[in-house]
């Protein structure tokens, strides 16, 4: 047994974050993969992973989240998540590009993404909360200030790798 202590707790891969449940319930390797289930029995999520240095705090991935995940491996054998092919910090400022991206020829390290198609964005999750409501393939308008100049570039969304 255990208590749920946090809902949509973020991880982030590129700017791609996981929402998770924090759990204090015991997350060992045998038990990774199996349901979290609430008082009544209910399958809320799937048992994912654990801190490295604290014990008694455990990660589970929303049944909801669960479901597109188990579609999206049936149906293209891997999880499609579009991405932009950078990572930002905290702040929007771009820390790293992937020469993948077609943003590597139109920003720089140390740009601050501040929107996407026109909308303002203010921390990594509103990005990737705008960023989810579309396709990989699909064309977005990423605003960026550079220390010198506010400029716009459309980028395609690729598989986040």
């Amino acid at each position: 047994g255990g208590m749920i202590s946090s809902l949509n707790r973020k991880v982030y891969d590129d700017v791609w974050s996981t929402n998770f449940i924090q759990t204090s319930a015991p997350i060992n390797p045998g038990n990774s993969g199996g349901p979290l289930v609430d008082s009544s029995g209910r399958f809320i999520g799937v048992n994912t992973l654990k801190t490295e240095n604290t014990e008694g705090i455990g990660f589970a991935i929303p049944v909801n989240d669960a479901v597109k995940i188990a579609e999206d491996l049936i149906n293209h054998g891997k999880v499609l998540r579009p991405a932009i092919g950078v990572t930002v910090n905290d702040n929007l400022v771009i820390e790293r590009i992937s020469e993948k991206s077609e943003l590597s020829r139109s920003v720089s390290r140390g740009d601050m993404i501040i929107g996407i198609n026109g909308k303002v964005v203010k921390n990594p999750s509103e990005l990737v909360e705008e960023i989810k409501k579309h396709s990989i393939g699909d064309t977005v308008d990423i605003s960026v200030q550079s220390v010198i100049l506010k400029k716009v570039v459309s980028v395609k969304l690729r598989e986040l790798d």
